[in-house]
């Protein structure tokens, strides 16, 4: 089971499923306890012309997969050394991103560091 996987599609249900049946899941039960979760999938599966049917095929094939080399230490009670993400949130400092957003975002901070930055004409899109 890739644990991490089945939490994803499990918190993506939680919505259409309130919306569409009235009745609020828990994704984190949905993870812990098979029964519960095969109940769930069932009402899904019951409207294929929904987004539930399509998230519910997404649920089974991440129930077949093999677990991944972290969820194992997860599944297994190993315990963490201190200051690595036991939170299951993910780690406190943003990764570093080579996007286009990175780079331009990066370029309009080089520009607000230069000494004319607030000059007038750069707001009508002259740098003179």
């Amino acid at each position: 089971m890739n644990l991490r996987r089945c939490l994803r599609i499990a918190e993506r249900l939680q919505l259409p499923f309130e919306q569409q049946t009235g009745i609020a899941i828990d994704p984190q039960r949905m993870v812990s306890d098979g029964e519960y979760a095969l109940d769930v999938l069932t009402v899904c599966e019951a409207r294929p012309e929904s987004i539930l049917g399509e998230l519910a095929q997404h649920f089974r094939l991440a129930l077949a997969e093999p677990a991944s080399a972290t969820d194992g230490a997860t599944q297994a009670g190993d315990t963490t050394s201190f200051g690595t993400d036991s939170t299951g949130f993910g780690t406190t400092r943003p990764q570093p991103s080579n996007s286009a957003f990175e780079a331009a975002r990066k370029a309009a901070r080089a520009a607000r560091q230069s000494p004319n930055w607030m000059a007038p004409g750069r707001w009508l899109g002259s740098d003179s």
